[in-house]
């Protein structure tokens, strides 16, 4: 029984793991950490709970932790300080989260071997607890399955110090970086990030014998700070009974959006003159009467952070938005807290509890959709006593208090998506203006460069001066030049608009960033020819694919021209090569020879790179042909580690995971190409390719498809 309350009631590691964080909370803790050691390989690896909290007595081990559903959390909700038990325990300050007691045995979920030790804060002695959930599974019965209790003098907990450490080993699996990422974004949404109350603060730390893994797996991606950043309006609002008593609503606009910022109050919306805004149902529409008291709801603290996606928006933020949209489209929806902890999984993609997406689909305009929206409806434990976790921990029971609930969540939403249209107006207004002059302010920030640069180094002497400013206004010069040529044929292309808004900004940032290091008192000689390089650089790459020469090729010469441009590589990085596109029939396509090689020498640099990064024993490279009706695709594959990132994310402008060199440019262009010849480039899987080594399964797999002449 023991076993299926594990493995039935607990979904997955983390929610099992963030039971145990919750039970920490439960004992009062101020500090939880989670430590994952060696957890790549499931033999070896072992994760540890530690908190500081008020510890376990014999008694409680006894008659609680070691007691499936056990009513000692329910009876301390129910009764309070009132509450009497027959055992000896610590009683904790602050009410229970959990309920049915069965949280803590979701640990079989993530290994078969468990070891407590616990000491509470007025104990000599410290209490170990050691099982096997192997030996549940070999015996018929509890009492013949060995389960190790033991006090002892503190090893652990030493002096004063007292609390609980749960110690899981023979994981179930091994663990990838995408688990473990996940995991840790899990521990950090588990605390509601919109509450200062630092009273209570899990966190996580990573310990593997692969060093460079280790470090792989710490890499942070986008950080509260980025979407805090990004969000253009911010929401506090609080709902109580049947009414909204409070509502701010910040509009911030970016510092490249010309729109001014304003603040939104109750008093701004109450243009009727109510006394209050009644909850509503539904989308938006006055309810009869919905009242949260009545209903076991009580007050509902409303946060959220709400974020315009447009593409022609986000071409302001170029350097966050893939990883932005990529983290929404996760993260993005109204996650639940009650008493600043997270009830699962309202917020979790899939799960459209308030149906935001299903509405947004018929009034796009008005209606905020999950991936808009990252938001956290706030409960008080006490007053919230009509919500009723289920069994499983996912979610409330569906009851007449959670779908009051739900209506005044979802009302709320409403009134953010209808309050917002006015400055979603506005910012169309100067996205519109912003197209007419965007380019022009490009060319002559150009032009004001090359006279700046003449102005603020008169007074410097530095070696191969004259050299230095000469080589200078020629890059200055090709920028122009190429970039007046890529202004020219890309914005001819619809395809191309938003590639190239996005190129137009990260430009004229960088230039404006370059104006800024030519006035320092102190120029950085070496900093400046590095900026301009960097500069050239993007402009040159975009320009490259703006060529026109389409017309009907060899397939099979391409890749052979592509090949013969990194043959000495090849063999440098003693990667070996197979042809499989020599044994297939040749086809034309509609493709430009130069593009669709620079195409394919981009994908080959990555791979040289990646399997060179990660020290492939044997390194190979697979290229071969797949034909379709109207189209032929050219599929590249190496047998290294796969993609690192998400691959649409990979195809991002300046989105890149290389630590040293590169600026996030290279499959970008590539995608861009692609699509300047009517094609695509996609990802692959093992299955989807024939012919495909089993050496290649877990590789990255890249087809690029472009259309033949009808």
């Amino acid at each position: 029984m023991l076993l299926q309350l594990g493995d039935q009631l607990i979904r997955n590691e983390n929610i099992a793991i963030s039971e145990l964080v919750k039970n920490a909370y439960d004992a009062d803790a101020s500090r939880c950490l989670i430590s994952c050691v060696n957890i790549n390989d499931s033999k070896k690896g072992k994760i540890s709970i530690w908190d500081d909290g008020v510890g376990m007595t014999l008694d409680t081990v006894l008659n609680v932790w070691l007691e499936p559903g056990a009513d000692f959390k329910n009876k301390l909700l129910e009764e309070g300080e009132q509450a009497t038990f027959d055992f000896d325990f610590i009683r904790p300050k602050r009410l229970p989260i959990g309920e049915k007691g069965v949280g803590r045995f979701g640990a079989h979920k993530i290994g078969s071997k468990v070891e407590l030790i616990t000491r509470s804060s007025n104990a000599p002695k410290e209490i170990r607890i050691f099982i096997d959930w192997e030996d549940f599974e070999a015996n018929k019965y509890l009492d013949e399955a060995g389960i190790i209790v033991e006090e002892r003098k503190p090893e652990l907990f030493i002096g004063d110090n007292h609390g609980t450490q749960i110690t899981i080993s023979g994981l179930k699996q091994n663990w990838t970086q995408k688990m473990y990422k996940d995991f840790v974004e899990d521990v950090v949404t588990l605390m509601s990030p919109f509450d200062s109350d630092d009273s209570f603060t899990p966190s996580v730390e990573l310990e593997l014998d692969d060093k460079d893994r280790e470090s792989k797996w710490k890499q942070k991606g986008i950080t509260l700070e980025d979407i805090h950043r990004a969000a253009l309006w911010e929401v506090h609002c609080r709902v109580e009974g049947d009414a909204i008593t409070m509502f701010e609503m910040k509009f911030k606009p970016w510092e490249d959006i010309d729109v001014p910022s304003r603040m939104i109050s109750l008093a701004d919306i109450q243009k009727d003159k109510k006394d209050k805004i009644e909850v509503g149902r539904g989308s938006g529409e006055m309810p009869e009467g919905v009242n949260l008291t009545d209903k076991g709801v009580g007050t509902i603290e409303f946060y959220a952070y709400v974020f315009d996606l447009d593409s022609d928006t986000l071409r302001f933020i170029p350097e966050i938005s893939p990883q932005l949209k990529s983290y929404l489209a996760k993260n993005g929806g109204i996650r639940v807290y009650r008493d600043r902890l997270r009830i699962y999984d309202y917020g979790e993609a899939g799960n459209d509890w308030l149906d935001l997406d299903k509405r947004r689909i018929n009034n796009p305009v008005r209606q905020i959709g999950n991936r808009n929206i990252l938001g956290a409806a706030s409960l008080d434990r006490k007053s919230s006593r009509g919500l009723i976790e289920k069994t499983n921990r996912e979610g409330f029971v569906d009851n007449e208090a959670y779908k009051t609930f739900a209506d005044a969540v979802r009302y709320v939403v409403d009134l953010i998506g209808t309050v917002r249209i006015k400055d979603k107006e506005a910012i169309k207004k100067v996205r519109s203006a912003g197209k007419k002059v965007t380019e022009k302010r490009v060319v002559d920030a150009v032009e004001d460069l090359k006279e700046s640069l003449s102005e603020n180094l008169a007074g410097v002497d530095f070696a191969g001066k004259e050299g230095f400013l000469r080589g200078c206004v020629v890059q200055l010069d090709e920028i122009e030049e190429q970039y007046i040529r890529m202004n020219e044929i890309l914005l001819k292309s619809s395809n191309m608009g938003l590639s190239f808004g996005i190129v137009v900004h990260e430009v004229d940032k960088r230039l404006s960033r370059l104006r800024g290091s030519i006035e320092l008192p102190e120029v950085d000689i070496d900093n400046l020819r590095i900026q301009i390089e960097g500069i050239s650089d993007i402009v040159k790459s975009y320009a490259a694919i703006a060529s026109t020469d389409i017309k009907q090729t060899s397939v099979k010469k391409a890749v052979d021209v592509a090949l013969m441009n990194v043959e000495f590589r090849l063999k440098a990085h003693k990667i070996d090569l197979i042809r499989q596109y020599a044994n297939h029939q040749d086809t034309e396509a509609k493709l430009s020879l130069n593009n669709i090689v620079g195409v394919m020498i981009n994908i080959f640099d990555n791979s040289i790179y990646w399997l060179n990064k990660y020290e492939i024993e044997e390194p190979k490279i697979f290229v071969s042909l797949k034909e379709y009706e109207h189209e032929v695709g050219i599929v590249i594959a190496d047998n290294g580690n796969g993609f690192s990132i998400p691959f649409e994310d990979a195809l991002q402008p300046f989105f890149t995971d290389k630590v040293i060199g590169g600026q996030g440019l290279g499959l970008h262009i590539a995608s861009e190409t692609m699509r300047m010849h009517g094609g695509k480039i996609i990802q692959r899987s093992a299955s989807e390719v024939d012919e495909l080594p089993n050496e290649f399964a877990n590789g990255a797999i890249i087809e690029l498809i472009l259309k033949k002449e009808r």
